[in-house]
């Protein structure tokens, strides 16, 4: 969600046509139905893109059932293998423009390619939490969007950091999970 706001902040024709939908989807409610975050779409490919930025899994580990090929490599069966999401998210053969913010790259219209975007992993053992965390990123946002508008404090420096779990925003000048910004009443 922080990573979202920060992406948002440094791309205002995204987060213009992020508020744009949310403004005529939910209007002036104080809480968007359930019906309507299902509406607001571009919010899903901010989500989506920012997961395919800055994945908060570093790597997906799989204990290989048959002998498999990698390459050169032949990683019999049994072989633990890591998949690093860092390397799989920017990967320029799935992704044109790899380094960059592009939450319409996963319009619905547009084919992503299995196994190159599974920040919730992938197949049997994907996380089951992944359908409440777009939930909660959505209802999230939405308030966000609707009631703030947001600056990154001068000098910020946009990083994250490994927490022993997974990536989240880092600020070395406070050496905490945190990111300067400033937060104002949104100006209707």
């Amino acid at each position: 969600m922080t990573t979202a706001i920060y992406l948002l902040t440094v791309h205002p024709e995204k987060l213009q046509k992020a508020r744009a939908q949310v403004d005529q989807i939910v209007g002036d409610k104080p809480v968007a139905s359930f019906d309507e975050l299902a509406e607001c779409t571009y919010l899903d490919q901010v989500m989506d893109e920012t997961l395919r930025l800055y994945s908060p899994t570093p790597a997906i580990g799989r204990k290989l059932t048959k002998d498999t090929q990698l390459g050169e490599i032949l990683c019999p069966a049994g072989t633990e293998v890591m998949m690093p999401m860092c390397a799989v998210h920017r990967d320029s053969v799935y992704w044109s423009d790899p380094d960059s913010f592009i939450p319409e790259r996963f319009d619905n219209g547009q084919t992503v390619q299995r196994c190159s975007w599974m920040p919730f992993s992938d197949g049997p053992r994907r996380c089951l939490g992944q359908h409440y965390a777009r939930v909660l990123f959505k209802a999230s946002l939405v308030q966000h969007l609707k009631h703030f508008d947001f600056e990154l404090a001068p000098g910020h420096r946009f990083k994250t950091g490994f927490n022993g779990f997974g990536a989240m925003v880092w600020d070395d000048r406070t050496s905490a999970s945190s990111m300067p910004i400033r937060i104002k009443k949104r100006q209707a």
